[in-house]
């Protein structure tokens, strides 16, 4: 015989009423920003696109794409409403043309394009969610 306690249920739902979905969802957003802007600043290390594309190596410069430190210091990312968004190169005309490579210039891409998004990075903001939600869910 199956037995459901509804008491259960009330206490439950009454742990759901003191959650602030919209803080939590701030928050995961803002965790999700920094997770994506460490990610972005990690291809210059690694010299690999976002997807894991190795980049072709610059011809004067062996650390391809870190010359002055500007490029990469410019990398960051805001939340605005529901989005993230993720921007390189303010003032630096050059940014798009490497990220997205332009004629004899290859594509060394360090913040995806196209809209779409390596799993890694999703595999991240997935966790920043569920984290953020268990969080909340576990301290009330």
């Amino acid at each position: 015989m199956l037995k459901f306690r509804f008491y259960e249920l009330e206490q439950l739902e009454k742990q759901f009423a003191k959650i602030d979905t919209e803080k939590m969802f701030d928050d995961a957003l803002l965790q999700i920003s920094q997770d994506f802007k460490s990610l972005a600043q990690q291809t210059f290390k690694d010299k690999k696109s976002p997807f894991g594309k190795k980049w072709q190596q610059s011809i004067s410069n062996p650390d391809t794409l870190i010359d002055s430190g500007d490029l990469l210091a410019s990398v960051d990312s805001i939340t605005q409403g529901n989005k993230v968004i993720l921007f390189a190169g303010d003032g630096l005309d050059y940014a798009a043309i490497h990220n997205d490579g332009l004629g004899i210039m290859p594509m060394r891409e360090f913040i995806p394009n196209k809209g779409k998004l390596p799993k890694k990075w999703k595999d991240l903001a997935i966790k920043a969610i569920e984290e953020n939600y268990n969080s909340k869910i576990l301290k009330k």
